[in-house]
């Protein structure tokens, strides 16, 4: 494990709460303080003094677009139970019914049941 002088980490831990708390200036100076020139460019972008803001932007993580597949089969799901649940010829309890799009979908009676509950409530069933 490396030690680093008290000062810099000091300074480091200084610029730390800075950022946490939105405060980029301190940030911006130590970036100043590296002779690189790339290191200066990063400067200027976060130093909000210079600029209307700093043009950093945080994001968070990225996460995967609703729908797609998973929304599909949720959909094929459910209008299959739905089509055997309002089939008036069809005399099978509710049970095996499930079971049989269970079985076609390979998934649990479960998912089945609530993506059957969810297309309900958006249908408005």
């Amino acid at each position: 494990m490396v030690r680093l002088p008290a000062p810099f980490n000091a300074r480091l831990h200084d610029i730390k709460e800075a950022f946490e708390r939105g405060d980029l200036d301190p940030l911006a100076a130590y970036l100043r303080g590296i002779p690189d020139p790339v290191v200066q460019w990063l400067a200027d972008r976060v130093d909000p003094s210079l600029t209307d803001g700093h043009k950093l932007v945080a994001k968070g993580p990225s996460h995967r677009p609703r729908g797609g597949k998973a929304l599909d089969r949720t959909i094929a799901i459910a209008e299959a139970v739905n089509q055997l649940m309002t089939d008036p010829a069809d005399e099978r309890s509710e049970q095996t019914k499930v079971e049989e799009v269970a079985a076609r979908f390979s998934c649990s009676e479960s998912k089945v049941r609530k993506d059957h509950s969810v297309w309900k409530k958006a249908q408005g069933l």
